[in-house]
């Protein structure tokens, strides 16, 4: 079993908490899971798009999704959650 990745000043075996959702990532299912933001946790592929382009490519010409729209990326503006 691979350890959960963690910073540097946490204790040994605590789990680093993911950032917050990109506010312009976007899926159907956000509409249709009653409240639920779309995530891809359960193993399910989640087919994500980006709010300022409407498509799987972000302003920055580079792929949308919950792993890759996180801090750091030129585009990316926190959603709080």
């Amino acid at each position: 079993m691979t350890p959960s990745p963690t910073a540097p000043d946490d204790p040994p075996g605590a789990a680093s908490a993911p950032a917050p959702r990109c506010l312009h990532l976007r899926s159907k299912r956000d509409y249709i899971a009653f409240g639920q933001m779309a995530d891809e946790e359960d193993g399910t592929p989640v087919p994500f798009y980006c709010r300022h382009t409407l498509t799987v490519i972000g302003p920055d010409d580079d792929i949308v999704g919950a792993r890759v729209c996180v801090p750091g990326r030129a585009c990316y503006e926190s959603s709080g959650f």
